[in-house]
């Protein structure tokens, strides 16, 4: 076997396929046992030939135990750069979706939009689930979540699909709920009728105020 025949059969080692990424890892995993048998082997020859017993052996056994988990960090750190799958992983992002919908709304049509517009969009990588995570006060909250490569894309993502569902909302008819209150306006005169009566309960009592109220309607 020639060295020719070797470089060919290593560039023949794809690191996207299952194959390929074991072959790897067995390769890292037989580089790893060899270069810790090697370190240990050199500490040993080094306490071999103290005579003298100057180096304290409970130093040099945990300096060797450390040297052999260095190796392996190092092993699998390189392997996991060299995978693509793995190496994603060291920068991807859950990017994080809410979405309100109304009590009246069908929570499965909704959910369908949203995974339909997730799938569609380029930059999510894989969809983790969107489920129901809350029941508010006047709406029913969804969360979608989707990885990403990293926070560009992430946020990218976010205010995309923040903005389709919305269009998406609006042409399905699902109502987005939103908060409001009531305010009740009153007339001057409407003031001045009831502040009369208010003072007089608080005066004379409300038996003896109703009283007199009912007289001065009569």
């Amino acid at each position: 076997m020639t060295w020719q025949t070797l470089q060919a059969w290593f560039a023949g080692i794809s690191t996207g396929t299952w194959t390929g990424a074991l072959l790897l890892a067995a390769l890292f995993w037989i580089g790893g046992v060899f270069v810790s048998w090697l370190l240990r082997r050199a500490i040993r020859l080094l306490v071999e030939r103290d005579r003298d017993q100057r180096i304290d052996r409970m130093a040099v056994s945990f300096l060797s135990k450390v040297a052999s988990v260095f190796v392996w960090v190092v092993s699998v750190t390189l392997y996991a750069h060299m995978i693509p799958a793995l190496d994603r992983l060291s920068t991807a992002l859950l990017a994080i979706v809410p979405v309100s919908i109304g009590y009246d709304a069908d929570i499965d049509q909704a959910r369908a939009i949203i995974l339909e517009l997730a799938a569609q969009h380029p930059l999510a990588e894989d969809i983790a689930g969107c489920p129901v995570v809350l029941l508010g006060p006047s709406s029913v909250d969804l969360s979608l979540r989707v990885w990403c490569a990293d926070s560009a894309d992430a946020w990218s993502v976010k205010t995309d699909l923040t903005e389709q569902i919305k269009k998406r909302f609006d042409a399905e008819g699902i109502e987005i709920p939103y908060a409001y209150q009531n305010v009740v306006l009153k007339t001057p005169q409407e003031t001045r009728q009831e502040t009369p009566l208010k003072t007089t309960l608080a005066s004379t009592g409300p038996h003896e105020a109703q009283k007199k109220h009912e007289d001065r309607q009569q």
